[in-house]
């Protein structure tokens, strides 16, 4: 018997191996982005996000993407500083806004019912947006944190988290018109 010694053969994975792992990796990422990300970007209340959008000439993805943000669709969501509804609208906000649009036997009650309360909201940005040169930016900021304080950090933050949910519903639901 020779003195020879075996050889641990180190198998390396082959390329094509590999290559078709990646593919159907992107493929199920491809399929199941979209049904991930449209749970995480749900849209409860579309119809009347869309009718309050279109009475007041807003777009109604930013409608969906401040509801997102301001209540992740909670309509019975109250803030520590008293906001309350999916639009997280400020008790004498919805006063004055119902004052505004003549809403007949308005009630700081009905600030948690989802059609009132996106129409107080809708109103109320349009009328932001139109102080503030249809600026979604400044406006954004200003149902925030009002004219006096809009430039905070925190504000600054919401105003960014709203327009990339806007583009996100966007994208996810492009009949939202």
């Amino acid at each position: 018997m020779g003195n020879y010694q075996s050889r641990k053969i180190k198998r390396r994975p082959r390329k094509w191996v590999l290559f078709v792992a990646v593919l159907f990796l992107l493929f199920a990422a491809k399929r199941l982005l979209p049904w991930l990300t449209r749970e995480s970007y749900p849209l409860p209340y579309r119809d009347l996000i869309v009718e309050a959008a279109h009475r007041h000439h807003n777009d109604p993805a930013l409608l969906a993407a401040m509801i997102k943000v301001e209540s992740n669709f909670r309509p019975n969501a109250v803030s520590d500083a008293g906001a309350k509804g999916l639009m997280q609208l400020m008790p004498d906000t919805a006063r004055w806004a119902a004052q505004q649009t003549n809403l007949a036997s308005f009630s700081t009650d009905k600030m948690i019912d989802p059609k009132t309360n996106i129409d107080l909201g809708s109103w109320y940005l349009c009328y932001l947006l139109e102080n503030n040169d249809r600026d979604e930016s400044k406006a954004l900021a200003a149902y925030n944190a009002g004219d006096a304080s809009a430039g905070y950090r925190e504000t600054r933050s919401y105003v960014k988290h709203v327009l990339k949910a806007k583009e996100t519903y966007k994208q996810l639901y492009p009949d939202l018109q």
